[in-house]
């Protein structure tokens, strides 16, 4: 069964009801420009499918609210839901902010996300900071005062950003780049951040460090090239490169067998390297290593 879906505006004492997310944030930027989404926009989920909230199995009914609210200038969701905020690590002054796409091949919704990050993954909440749906709507999804999930071992200060699309299939859409662009800018300039990076560039500049320690008793290794990576035209041509690259480390592997076990975990570093954000969004993103 399909999850259900409500949202409701008041506007001049009178409720509107829409089918989708996207319908009632097209209304409310008919009636009221995006920059003030002031029509409280609620939205009820019932998930029909079991799934983990806090670490307590839910069988029935779990609920978000979407709150309007403004981060600077601009009118933004804050999707509110149930959340263990217990392990999370605080948030540092942020000074980067970390690009992600869901990957799912279309516009994915908040609670498939949460469906997804905290029943299957188990994570305690939706691990990017912000999500930019299809239609440029901006939804708040963590709070900035926690970490995020951008790369493990590699969260401090980074602000997780994430389009729900798959930007490998899809090119960007202008109503989400104009919202990228308005986000990023509030964001900088209200932290001071320079650098805003791709989840691929993060993982490489983590891999990387690795390589750079084994390189003391390997010196043959080299490390990954960022532009080699972000240079794939395509899904297959991504793929090739990472091939070349876990051929090369194999290579090296039967050059010095004593440190197998230390090249085999940076093999299986390599085979976890995804596209995220997205082939087609790598135009938008620099190359400069200093995260």
């Amino acid at each position: 069964m399909k999850d259900i879906y409500t949202r409701r505006i008041t506007l001049e004492n009178k409720d509107v009801c829409f089918g989708s997310l996207a319908e009632a944030a097209e209304f409310s930027r008919k009636n009221s420009c995006r920059e003030r989404i002031e029509q409280v926009l609620a939205m009820d989920i019932e998930f029909k499918k079991p799934k983990y909230l806090n670490g307590e199995r839910k069988d029935s009914v779990s609920e978000i609210h979407y709150r309007p609210e403004k981060l600077g200038n601009l009118g933004i969701l804050q999707a509110i839901y149930p959340m263990d905020t217990s392990d999370m690590k605080p948030m540092e002054k942020p000074d980067t902010i970390v690009v992600h796409h869901t990957g799912n091949g279309s516009s994915q919704s908040i609670p498939k996300i949460l469906d997804i990050q905290t029943g299957k993954t188990g994570w305690a909440s939706i691990a990017y900071h912000y999500v930019i749906d299809q239609d440029g709507c901006i939804i708040a999804t963590r709070p900035l005062e926690y970490e995020g999930g951008n790369v493990y071992g590699e969260n401090a200060g980074k602000i997780g950003i994430a389009f729900a699309s798959s930007l490998d299939k899809r090119e960007l859409s202008a109503k989400m780049l104009d919202s990228y662009k308005s986000l990023t800018g509030e964001l900088s300039g209200r932290f001071g951040i320079k650098n805003t990076i791709g989840h691929l560039q993060l993982y490489l500049n983590k891999i990387n460090r690795n390589i750079c320690e084994l390189r003391k008793n390997v010196p043959d290794l080299e490390e990954l090239s960022e532009d080699s990576f972000m240079s794939a035209k395509d899904f297959n041509e991504f793929i090739d490169i990472k091939q070349k690259a876990l051929q090369d480390i194999c290579i090296i592997r039967e050059k010095h067998p004593e440190f197998r076990r230390a090249l085999n975990d940076l093999a299986a570093k390599v085979s976890f390297i995804k596209t995220c954000p997205g082939i087609n969004f790598y135009k938008y993103l620099g190359r400069k290593n200093v995260y």
